[in-house]
């Protein structure tokens, strides 16, 4: 009995062992197989908003090259040494920026979504001739400073640092010139990696189909299509949310929970008058009357720590405040959602300085 008890179990069992080794296999690449490219696609947007905030940083660093230049400019117009004082401190302070944010295109800034180091192809440039921006944008930062702070017989168009100075940071001048170089390569790059994902995930989503139909398991049909649709749902979320952004006449901004712009939109610009590469990664305060920014700093700090904040999904009458230093009347409806990096807000504006002059 003991030994056709034995034979039995092991008749009965090698079916069951047959099942687990071929089909389990093909179950775990299955399994994995998805992961990667779920992963993958997730891997897509945060990838753009990297790429974005580089561009954006890379584009504030040409605004602030052409400030040094101006304000070297306007310092050796002036007659007398009275009313250098506040030139020489912002041409310090602007060149003292720009050493900080040419830090964080070098090195990366995490709370700007910025990369620990620049890819292969802007290291060359930055580091290796014939461009060498790395050190050419040392020299003119320290050359700024150096500048700000000659005595006023010296702050003339001959004075070297000021050639240097016009040579690199005019609105031509090669610097400008060189980031703009390095603009393109980040789209070049940027587009380059999205293809490759997107031939990736392809390669992926054919292996899945394979050993679908491999294994016969008609079971796991149903995730692979949950799995498209939650990636059609995603970029047609994304597509949709960048539609509905650009195609609207009120302004609409997201910032992050420090104040750090992320997103403006086409009506932001026409109604505040500062172009995306300008904004997107400065501060929000820049939209902001003086006599608001100290509640608007305590707000953002109240809502990150709390997650409640008494303004959201409500609509608020405050001031807004234009590029060129105007104040005009806004209605704001202000939300916000949670992400893996932390809160966002983001407000919908309106001008409503037709609608006050009709009620008065």
């Amino acid at each position: 009995m003991s030994v056709d008890s034995n034979q039995s179990n092991k008749a009965g069992k090698a079916p069951v062992m047959g099942f687990g080794s071929g089909t389990g296999v093909l179950l775990f690449l299955i399994g994995m197989l998805a992961i990667v490219t779920y992963w993958g696609v997730r891997r897509t947007f945060p990838m753009n908003k990297t790429t974005a905030a580089v561009m954006n940083v890379v584009g504030k660093q040409r605004m602030l090259i052409q400030r040094v230049y101006m304000l070297c400019n306007e310092i050796t117009l002036r007659k007398d040494d009275s009313n250098l004082k506040p030139l020489r401190e912002e041409l310090f302070a602007t060149a003292h920026q720009i050493e900080e944010t040419h830090g964080w295109i070098i090195n990366g800034n995490m709370e700007l979504g910025l990369p620990g180091a620049p890819p292969p192809s802007v290291g060359v440039m930055l580091y290796k001739e014939p461009l060498l921006l790395d050190g050419r944008m040392r020299r003119f930062a320290a050359a700024a400073k150096e500048f700000s702070a000659k005595p006023k017989n010296e702050l003339t168009r001959e004075n070297p640092l000021y050639k240097l100075i016009e040579k690199e940071g005019s609105l031509d001048a090669s610097l400008i010139r060189d980031w703009n170089a390095v603009t393109s390569q980040y789209q070049k790059e940027r587009d380059a990696e999205a293809e490759k994902m997107e031939q990736y995930e392809t390669s992926l989503a054919g292996g899945i189909l394979v050993l679908l139909l491999a294994s016969g398991l008609f079971a796991f049909r149903s995730m692979a299509n949950s799995l498209r649709m939650e990636t059609q749902r995603q970029m047609e979320s994304e597509r949709l949310f960048r539609s509905l952004t650009e195609s609207a006449n009120d302004a609409i901004i997201s910032a992050n929970k420090f104040g750090v712009i992320v997103s403006w939109n086409g009506g932001a610009q026409r109604l505040f008058g500062y172009s995306e590469a300008e904004v997107v990664g400065g501060p929000l305060t820049v939209i902001i009357p003086d006599r608001y920014r100290e509640a608007h700093t305590k707000g953002l700090a109240l809502a990150a720590m709390s997650q409640e904040f008494r303004k959201i999904g409500k609509t608020v009458v405050l001031h807004g405040l234009k590029k060129d230093g105007s104040e005009f009347p806004v209605e704001i409806s202000v939300a916000s959602w949670n992400t893996d990096g932390g809160v966002y807000f983001s407000g919908i504006i309106r001008d409503i300085t037709k609608r006050r002059e009709a009620e008065r």
